[in-house]
């Protein structure tokens, strides 16, 4: 194996010869013919800028750029170390070195790590003072042609000054004099060995080699920097195990700066994708969202204010998600990904969870659009076998179910016979159309059917996903950025509104129908607003994941509680109706007394009525099967009662419970035999239980405006 590797970078090293003197021998006069004829001020050179980022309705919601901090000189023990690592002969090349090139991958193969950079100093230097980092064959050519003149014109020791002042090093800091006050909170001439070590071992990748990203491999970076200033005479072996063990203290990265923090490091990193670090830190680019400043101040106090009041109540939740998507575009109007930045900096807006019951309007829609049913549809309500799959209630009830009350009541067993009737596959399609780009082949089962799926559907797909109801059968793809323009105004980009149609019409008014009864008189009721408005609840196994998910004709919102972690939620009444519902009513009432909703004519129809055997409060608890997934795990019993409600609970507020159990051998299984799902079975327990009497309606029902 030794041997095969040493032949391996023999070959390397050959062909690097070959190609270095195909470029002295070919390219180089050509390069050289043209630094002679250059003039600097012939390039233009890019002055930092600021990336300005605005909201949809005009605000500026933050300004991104280097943080600098210009200095005439630098330590010269600083100085020696970025020379020996990035360019070590420096001093003796006119801007470019092909030895250099080829010595610097010699020592990178000797040490299987990036020792040395491939490019000079000075060629950095015109590639950050006059270029761009995408990478092309052109971009390499203008690079040389630029250094070499440098060359020319400055000194060595004023190019590396530049380089030193210019080189970015993360955080948004641009310079050595900036990262010594943005990690140790000191001036450069203040730093110790092993501080300038770090830094210096950043350079080649200072987004990798963070101590915000992985502390353990910039630790061995740092060893690597170590080794090559100890082999460079500028320090002792003694000196580098000391700086080595040296115990840094850097600065947490301070992230209060930024508002609406969730959103706008989501767009961050899109631009980053797109455009690379140098163009969105000085590239003055112009930026215009999606989001609404109004919305997206609403939702974080709405998510946040209910968030903090779960700890007193003895709830364990301490993330929480909501996003507002409009339906005909897919504009991201609000997005927060959780509920304390400073406690967690985890978008979970964008993570995909266990969507629980909140899977089962996209189940049933999908059947409704290939005929098998309509909301009238009686189905099979008892507990039975499906080819080794058997989902049951956990309390008695109705032996059938229209669909319209199967989802009005969340019950399970019918959930399970519409896809069984469907075929995971089919279903699996139209989830994909649907918007959901996460489901896995070990999704291929019918729990499915119940949100078991191996890596979930994050909150925005599932906004997106319902806003097909609200939009009569059409999908449009979420998107967050409107227009980008680099700092003369020229366009860069402009979004183009994606659609497809997944459903019919009249398949996506009749869903709406069913899912405003889920908040009319089924396990919703707490989402009640003055509005009409549709949606429905869930709550996986263990109350893992709370999801209330509503929408009218003009906006889709996803509400998601839970942890980052994945930890169970403990406490009472721990359920999509009575945790998500209640933050989705106070965020859309909010909203409408603002007047940002028009709360008029939209896509919302009048709903039905439930079933007059179908009593509400009479319902079944879904439950999984009674094998665990865990060897030797005793089942444990779905609770039988409604829970009692809790303070600033809505009266008549339909609790939700969740099963304990996860499938067992077989359970996930579909008629083509596939396997169970590697996860516990997301389910989730409505009761159905009738909202108080009110004066309006003599039996009971209170009716919502239409």
């Amino acid at each position: 194996m030794a041997r095969k590797l040493a032949w391996l970078k023999a070959a390397i090293i050959v062909a690097v010869v070959f190609a270095v003197f195909f470029l002295v021998g070919t390219g180089i006069p050509l390069v050289m013919a043209e630094v002679y004829s250059l003039n600097l001020t012939d390039w233009y050179y890019h002055a930092p800028a600021q990336t300005t980022i605005y909201t949809s309705d005009g605000k500026v919601l933050t300004e991104f750029g280097y943080k600098r901090v210009h200095k005439d000189a630098f330590p010269d023990l600083l100085r020696q170390a970025v020379v020996a690592v990035e360019d070590r002969r420096f001093y003796q090349h006119s801007g470019i070195d092909p030895r250099g090139m080829l010595r610097a991958l010699w020592v990178d193969l000797k040490l299987g790590e990036k020792a040395q950079g491939g490019s000079t100093i000075t060629q950095q230097t015109a590639r950050t003072l006059f270029l761009t980092n995408k990478k092309s064959m052109l971009r390499k050519t203008k690079e040389i042609i630029i250094a070499t003149a440098l060359e020319r014109k400055y000194a060595k020791d004023d190019i590396l000054n530049m380089y030193l002042n210019e080189i970015y090093m993360g955080r948004g800091v641009c310079g050595m004099g900036a990262a010594a006050q943005e990690y140790f909170g000191k001036d450069v001439f203040q730093l110790s060995l092993g501080e300038i070590s770090c830094l210096v071992a950043m350079i080649s990748a200072p987004e990798y080699y963070s101590p915000d990203h992985d502390a353990e491999a910039l630790k061995m970076r740092q060893a690597v920097v170590l080794n090559v200033m100890v082999r460079e005479g500028l320090i002792s072996q003694e000196e580098a195990t000391d700086a080595l063990s040296e115990n840094l203290h850097v600065l947490p990265q301070d992230r209060k700066r930024l508002q609406h923090p969730y959103f706008t490091l989501y767009i961050l990193e899109k631009l980053k994708e797109e455009y690379g670090d140098d163009a969105v830190y000085r590239g003055g680019l112009k930026v215009y969202t999606t989001v609404d400043s109004r919305m997206q101040d609403t939702a974080e106090r709405t998510l946040e204010s209910h968030v903090r009041r779960l700890g007193p109540l003895g709830i364990t939740a301490r993330d929480g998600a909501l996003v507002s998507v409009e339906p005909g575009t897919g504009a991201i109007k609000a997005m927060v990904g959780g509920a304390d930045f400073q406690r967690n900096q985890i978008n979970m807006a964008v993570k995909p969870r266990q969507p629980g019951s909140a899977i089962k309007p996209l189940i049933y829609a999908a059947a409704m659009d290939k005929g098998l049913v309509n909301d009238s549809t009686m189905l099979n309500n008892r507990p039975r076998d499906f080819n080794g799959y058997r989902p049951r209630n956990a309390k008695s009830g109705p032996a059938e179910a229209s669909v319209r009350n199967a989802l009005a009541f969340s019950y399970n067993v019918p959930a399970v016979e519409v896809l069984n009737d469907l075929g995971v596959k089919e279903a699996i399609r139209y989830l994909k159309q649907f918007g959901v780009s996460t489901v896995k082949p070990g999704d291929v089962h019918l729990a499915l059917a119940l949100g078991g799926m191996e890596k979930g559907i994050s909150p925005l797909e599932m906004a997106a996903a319902y806003a097909v109801f609200a939009n009569e059968g059409t999908w449009a793809e979420p998107y967050a950025i409107e227009k980008v323009e680099d700092s003369d105004g020229t366009v860069l980009y402009e979004h183009t509104v994606t659609t497809r149609q997944v459903i019919s019409r009249s398949v996506a008014r009749e869903m709406t129908s069913i899912l405003r009864d889920v908040v009319r008189y089924g396990t919703g009721t707490a989402a009640r607003i003055w509005v009409p408005a549709a949606g429905k609840t869930g709550t996986t196994s263990q109350s893992r994941d709370l999801w209330f998910v509503g929408y009218t004709g003009e906006l889709s919102t996803a509400v998601w509680l839970g942890n980052s972690n994945n930890d169970v939620i403990r406490g009472v009444a721990t359920y999509g109706g009575t945790r998500c519902a209640p933050i989705w009513r106070d965020y859309m009432n909010a909203l409408l007394d603002k007047g940002l909703l028009r709360g008029g004519a939209d896509a919302i129809t009048a709903g039905g009525q439930p079933d007059a055997q179908e009593v509400p409060g009479e319902t079944e608890s879904p439950q999984t099967p009674a094998t665990p997934t865990t060897p030797g795990q005793d089942p444990q019993p779905a609770p039988g009662e409604t829970l009692p409600g809790e303070p600033g609970m809505t009266p008549g507020t339909p609790p939700e419970g969740p099963a304990e159990q996860s499938p067992g051998p077989g359970a996930g299984q579909s008629p083509a035999g596939t396997g169970s799902p590697a996860n516990p079975l997301p389910v989730e327990v409505p009761t159905g239980q009738p909202v108080a009497p009110s004066p309006l309606r003599p039996d009971g029902w209170q009716a919502l405006p239409n």
